[in-house]
Parts: C-alpha cells; structure tokens; sequence
C-alpha cells in the first residue's frame, strides 16, 4: 500500500512550486548513492574484504 506525502512545510517555504520536484530528485541521488555503495562492497568482499566497515579490511 503506498500513500503519497506531500512536501513538508519547509521544503515548500525554501522551493515553493518545485518542492516536489527537488524531493524526487533527492530521492533518486539517495538510491544511486546506495546501489554505488552496495556495489563498492561488492566490488571490496570479492578483492577480500574481511568485513563491511568503510573501505573494508583487506
């Protein structure tokens, strides 16, 4: 079940009309960001990290 939130009273008050429009695009930066972090993990445990802390443990 989804339900649809609506900008939050500051994001309208610092962007007006385009409030939603930022929200997305934060939206969109934040899930590129974490596949690219889920991928440098990845990339990381097959070079032999031996845990998920930043930058691994090699």
């Amino acid at each position: 079940m989804t339900s649809e939130v609506g900008p939050s009273r500051w994001a309208v008050e610092q962007f007006g009309d385009h409030a939603a429009e930022v929200r997305r695009h934060v939206i969109v930066g934040l899930a590129r960001g974490q596949r690219g972090a889920r991928l440098v993990q990845t990339v990381a445990e097959s070079a032999g990290a031996k845990d998920k802390l930043p930058y691994g443990s090699m």
